[in-house]
């Protein structure tokens, strides 16, 4: 909020008879008033801020004094104090009165009393988004008004969030929404027809709408924090709860209020157009209701999952810098309560029709063959969106699996058999608790190297992509090769082959992808997968779907 003083040695030839007094306003906390004494002049600058204070009718929260070299110190707008050595002395205070939710004033012949000289020069410094007046805005952004006495001493000074400040977040806010829409809308919209394009065009546009989650939100959260969504949010907020504590859950919530809408915007453009794309490929209706719907969903559960995040690493900050095992414990809660929550929030929103008898009793009996004790077998249905699919869910003494209706439908029971064995290979080598033992153990060396190497959020920012982008995906493929390998000796080669083929062409997902993208996903690519279960038969030689059924 406040502008940082700058050495500027060739500017030391101003008058030594101009005193500049800093007013900052922070719609966030506590005003600051800055005064300079010259060391000559005063011995207890403390005390002569107080009295200066008191005469202005001002509150005092606190006082803070340092020493400077005045002669190589340039404080504002080009004024220099010279003169030898002086007292920077801070006061926190609350400089003005609320005159509504976006504005206050400032009485200025109160504040010109608390002027140490007779004609000071006030400079005004207000955040992002805000303006005074009298004075000239000069942008939207944070800006220092220099006052003169007469403007100070002279009825009051107005400040607050502008017009113009206001119509600028609200055209970054729709702009967000329609900049992602339109560029996904053209990125995916396909260009060339027929079953062969389909599978790749269906690849293009997974990828641009996942990358687009990722990367479209940076430009309009950062031009709404630019702007100043976050302390204007901050100072309704401070006027709407005039109690509201001072604690990491506040903190962070205020952020999230402010930023939050855009990055959503960008995320609600960039689903909607995607999903357009894909549904005109695969010649299915688009129902704009159910994919509201769905990324509704999605969106809120994000948001939560991120919010909890940020308060409880906030909140336990000072403890993690001291012992890295702290942060390293408290990642992988995280990450356990964010597997649990969309746990449920799948059973509560996409159960489907329960399973037959014959293939509940089916798995369950496979299931008990290979030493393992089902105790929920449950049918998801994925709406109009063909999806075909299954997972393992893993809980102290809860093990179950999922499978999507799709699966259930397309798949043989042979292949069916093969897929749910590859989930009893996920719950039988323990890859769950493995993950948590892995990123319990990646955290705890980065938070190290950033507490007792080299202490910088930059540890932090980088060990977190490395690990959303590469470290989590090349675990969670080394469990599915695994996985793949149990599932060929309980049931056979030929079974896992049939049903990976199967399974990529209801999806429309291609069978092999480049590099790149097999380094940073989840799941190796089909053809990976085959190779590794067939050594050197190559994947080409096996069957697809259609040959096998004929």
């Amino acid at each position: 909020m406040s502008v940082a003083s700058s050495v500027g040695a060739a500017q030391a030839q101003q008058t030594s008879e101009v005193d500049t007094i800093r007013i900052e306003i922070n719609p966030e906390s506590t005003d600051t008033v800055t005064l300079f004494f010259r060391v000559a002049e005063t011995d207890d600058p403390k005390v002569r801020a107080s009295e200066l204070a008191a005469d202005a009718d001002i509150p005092v929260y606190d006082i803070s004094v340092t020493k400077q070299r005045a002669t190589v110190t340039q404080f504002a707008n080009g004024q220099v104090v010279s003169g030898g050595d002086l007292y920077r002395t801070s006061i926190a205070t609350s400089v003005g009165s609320r005159t509504g939710l976006l504005g206050g004033q400032i009485e200025g012949e109160s504040l010109a009393r608390i002027a140490p000289t007779d004609s000071p020069t006030f400079v005004v410094v207000v955040t992002d988004g805000m303006s005074v007046t009298p004075g000239e805005p000069r942008s939207l952004f944070g800006e220092q008004y220099e006052l003169t006495t007469a403007e100070m001493s002279v009825g009051t000074i107005n400040y607050g969030f502008s017009g113009m400040t206001l119509a600028a977040l609200g055209t970054v806010l729709c702009g967000s929404f329609g900049g992602a829409y339109g560029l996904i809308r053209v990125l995916t919209h396909p260009r060339e027809r027929g079953d062969a394009r389909l599978v790749d065009w269906a690849h293009v546009i997974r990828k641009t709408m996942t990358e687009g989650r990722l990367f479209a939100p940076i430009v309009p959260a950062a031009a709404g924090f630019l702007l100043g969504a976050v302390p204007l949010v901050s100072y309704v907020a401070s006027e709407v709860f005039p109690a509201l504590p001072a604690s990491p859950w506040v903190t962070v919530t205020l952020w999230f209020v402010a930023l939050t809408p855009f990055v959503c915007a960008t995320w609600l453009g960039s689903a909607l157009a995607a999903k357009r794309s894909y549904y005109e490929l695969i010649a299915i209706e688009y129902d704009v209701r159910s994919v509201l719907a769905e990324c509704g969903r999605s969106t809120v559960f994000s948001v939560f999952w991120h919010w909890a995040a940020a308060v409880v690493m906030l909140t336990f900050a000072s403890q993690i810098t001291r012992q890295p095992v702290v942060g390293a414990v408290l990642v992988t809660l995280l990450l356990i309560f964010r597997q649990t929550i969309a746990l449920l929030v799948r059973r509560s929103v996409i159960d489907g029709e329960p399973l037959s008898d014959e293939l509940r009793d089916d798995i369950t009996d496979f299931a008990a063959q290979q030493g393992v004790s089902l105790r929920s077998i449950r049918r998801l249905e994925t709406g109009i969106e063909p999806m075909a699919n299954a997972f393992a869910t893993n809980l102290p003494r809860y093990h179950g699996i999922c499978l999507t209706a799709d699966l259930i439908d397309e798949l043989p029971r042979s292949e069916l058999r093969a897929v749910v064995a590859h989930e009893l290979g996920h719950i039988d080598n323990h890859h769950h608790l493995k993950q948590y033992l892995f990123t319990l153990g990646y955290w705890y060396i980065v938070f190290t190297l950033h507490t007792h190497v080299f202490p910088n959020a930059l540890v932090i920012a980088v060990g977190t992509v490395a690990y959303l982008q590469f470290a989590a995906g090349w675990v969670s493929q080394r469990h599915e090769y695994e996985a793949d390998e149990y599932a060929a000796t309980v049931t056979s080669e030929e079974a896992v082959v049939g049903a990976l083929d199967r399974i990529v062409s209801v999806n429309n997902v291609p069978k092999d992808v480049t590099m790149g993208h097999n380094l940073t996903t989840t799941h190796p690519s089909f053809d990976d997968r085959t190779e590794k279960l067939l050594g050197e038969q190559s994947p080409s030689q096996v069957p697809d779907a259609d040959q096998r059924d004929s």
